[in-house]
């Protein structure tokens, strides 16, 4: 199913595409309260 070769990867530019498409495309930005939760303070 899958064959052994070197894949390449940069987190941080796929991330960075991922968000400036988002952003492009005018969607609204959902909120975020309730769903980051600070532990041990």
């Amino acid at each position: 199913m899958f064959k052994t070769s070197k894949i390449e990867f940069d987190s941080g530019e796929l991330l960075s595409t991922v968000v400036i498409n988002y952003l492009q495309s005018q969607k609204p930005i959902p909120t975020v309260e309730g769903r980051i939760a600070v532990a041990n303070q």
